[in-house]
């Protein structure tokens, strides 16, 4: 009771129910009060990490929207859908997810396409499909999908094609084949497939090879055996696989092998656990409908998120005959919505709703900039910043309250930028940079003290570029260049060590260029340019030693070196280094030393397929590739990048 009081205690508000289904991972509305379940919280914990259950919202607040996202993330929640609300869209997403959904879709709402839907994603959707809709090529698509499908297809249309391509695809279903349909060939396709379909092949049929072949396939197959056809191989094949399957060999073959055998596979069990076949209920009396349907209903793709079927049913119409109109229906705009919040800039005015633009804004803070003004609400806005704090810029300034901005910085530092000047508080600087240490920046200079302006730094080096001049300290510095060498660049000249500039290029390569000429040594520079090439032109001509540009070009893009080089220091000898290293280093070599050597050399070591044709007619002047994109800018950003990742 002390636990249930304090939690309803915490749900007094509507503001803290929405922060709570917002970061919860798991059954956002389980601890929300009843009264507290309203439409605007049921779309939060919709937009959530996690699907909303639909038996835990009230009717009050079961709306449209709230039912597409819904069975988005799980088909399995149509049964929670409430029948009129059932539309055509909404079948159609949790048929995509679960083809076994069609067993709650209004019989009215059955289309051919969604059926045929249904049934390539599950075969035993048959079950539901209304037999006036069961046509040749909607069964041989479900028993493509799960041969065992053959149990609902209609009497006329079980031929023996059909029941041959049903037990080629699934073994077992050879349980509903009509036994005067089960010839020789149909029972070995069947056992082929799976041995445990040996249980479905009439006895007279059951002859040794058949048997020997079943058990081969599946060891439990040997309780279908006879027993004047077990043989003591037989035996030993099965309990290899199946150690429990020992109480069906007869006495007579229990010799020291198939004894031997069965002990050790159990105790190779008991160190790694069971194998495929580890339970009597996986296979005795063949197949088990009612458990097989419950596995069935709990599978799941994990590539198959709610994104993808999102996608899927808007641009591709599955399930419907035909690709939607993006904007056609309520369910339609919650589907467009959830894929891509910003859309919600372009649904209908009709279909523009308060939990509409409640999801969009859950699902991305920076989406209340497409909401109307009028819209914009003080539950919406908290919304919004809850879900991104930087979204406190479109929040309009009669609603920025203090505990808005607040949770605003809380979430997102860099919202202080937001905050009126009129609000912005030495408490609420200290959390907006203690979160996010860029926020500095916005931090009147007579609040930033050097508590502060540590706390900045030890968030990111980089951002010491905030910090007063007056602050910046040799020990300020120093632990600001250890935190990511490109604070270098902002470390004043006369507080600069030897030391101090080694940690930077250590961290950062590229913070060689900020390392003063009386630092640059040798073995400093080499170490550069082997982590960032591009840095050569940041080398004093006095430290290009051939090691350094020879190191330079045989590092990783070591090609835009080429370029960077002075005048002069560029040989034939250090092209045919660079196109044996990366063929793709030929778009940096001058054109004038695409010499037959070079390109032989990017062909010996790279393959034939580098023949280069630009050399004489794609790319005959700089200017054909210079123009537009531009290759050598692109390996710069990713270099500077990897410095990044490496500092942070």
């Amino acid at each position: 009771m002390p636990m249930k009081a304090a939690s309803q205690e915490r749900f007094q508000t509507e503001d803290a129910c929405l922060e709570h289904v917002l970061k919860e991972e798991f059954s956002p509305l389980a601890n929300v009060p009843l009264a507290m379940r309203t439409p605007a919280v049921c779309a939060a914990a919709a937009a959530g990490r996690c699907f909303v259950e639909l038996n835990r919202v009230p009717p009050t607040s079961m709306v449209s929207t709230v039912c597409m996202v819904a069975v988005l993330h799980a088909g399995r929640q149509l049964r929670d859908v409430p029948e009129a609300m059932r539309s055509a869209e909404v079948c159609a997403v949790a048929v995509l997810d679960l083809g076994m959904a069609l067993e709650w879709v209004p019989d009215g709402a059955k289309t051919p396409a969604l059926c045929l839907q249904a049934v390539r994603s599950d075969g035993q959707a048959l079950a539901f499909v209304p037999d006036a809709l069961k046509t040749e090529a909607m069964c041989l698509a479900a028993l493509r999908s799960r041969g065992r499908a053959l149990e609902f297809v209609p009497a006329p249309l079980r031929t023996p094609a059909f029941c041959l391509e049903a037990v080629r695809w699934e073994g077992v279903a050879l349980a509903f084949v009509p036994e005067a349909q089960k010839t020789p060939e149909l029972c070995h396709a069947a056992v082929r497939e799976d041995g445990r379909a040996l249980a479905f092949v009439p006895e007279a049929q059951k002859t040794p090879e058949l048997c020997a072949m079943a058990v081969r396939k599946a060891g439990p197959a040997l309780r279908f055996v006879p027993e004047d056809l077990k043989t003591e191989s037989m035996c030993l094949a099965a309990v290899q696989t199946a150690p429990f399957i020992l109480d069906a060999v007869p006495d007579a073959l229990k010799t020291d092998a198939v004894m031997h055998s069965a002990a050790r596979r159990r105790a190779e069990e008991s160190r790694h656990g069971p194998g495929p076949f580890w339970k009597d209920r996986d296979w005795a009396g063949g197949w088990n409908p009612g458990w097989d349907l419950a596995w069935r209903m709990d599978d799941w793709d994990p590539d198959l998120t709610p994104e993808s079927r999102a996608w899927d049913l808007l641009h591709n119409g599955l399930g419907l005959g035909g690709v939607p109109a993006p904007f056609g229906s309520e369910a339609l705009c919650a589907a467009s919505v959830f894929l891509d919040p910003a859309a919600i800039a372009s649904v209908p005015e009709r279909f523009l709703s308060p939990v509409l633009c409640m999801l969009a804004v859950c699902r991305r803070g920076s989406a209340l900039a497409a909401v109307p003004d009028g819209m914009r609400t003080p539950i919406l806005c908290l919304a919004a910043v809850l879900s991104d704090g930087r979204s406190l810029e479109h929040v309009p300034p009669a609603l920025r309250s203090p505990e808005l901005c607040r949770t605003a910085c809380r979430e997102r530092g860099w919202a202080l930028e937001s905050v009126p000047e009129a609000l912005r508080t030495r408490e609420l600087c200290r959390l907006a940079v203690l979160s996010d240490g860029r926020a500095l920046a916005f931090v009147p200079e007579a609040w930033r003290t050097e508590e502060l302006c540590l706390a900045a730094v030890r968030d990111r080096g980089r951002f010491l570029c905030f910090v007063p001049e007056a602050l910046r300290t040799a020990a300020l510095c120093e632990f600001a260049v250890r935190n990511g060498g490109h604070a270098l660049a902002f470390v004043p000249e006369d507080l600069k060590t030897e030391s101090m500039c080694r940690t930077a290029v250590q961290l950062a390569p590229a913070a060689l260029r900020f390392v003063p000429e009386r630092f640059l040594t040798e073995r400093l520079c080499l170490d550069a340019v082997r982590e960032a090439p591009f840095l050569v032109d940041s080398v004093p001509r006095r430290l290009l030693s051939p090691e350094l540009v020879r190191a330079a070009v045989e590092a990783k893009g070591g090609g835009v070196a080429l370029e960077r080089l002075p005048e002069g220091m560029l040989t034939e000898e250090l092209c045919i280094l660079a196109a044996r290293r990366d063929r793709g280093n030929l778009h940096w070599i001058p054109e004038r030393f695409l010499t037959d050597a070079v390109l032989g050399a990017a062909h010996w070591h790279h393959g034939p397929d580098v023949s280069f044709p630009y050399a004489c007619c794609a790319f005959q002047t700089d200017a054909d590739w210079r123009s537009g994109w531009n290759q050598k800018w692109d390996d710069v950003l990713e270099m500077e990048w990897q410095d990044l990742r490496r500092e942070r």
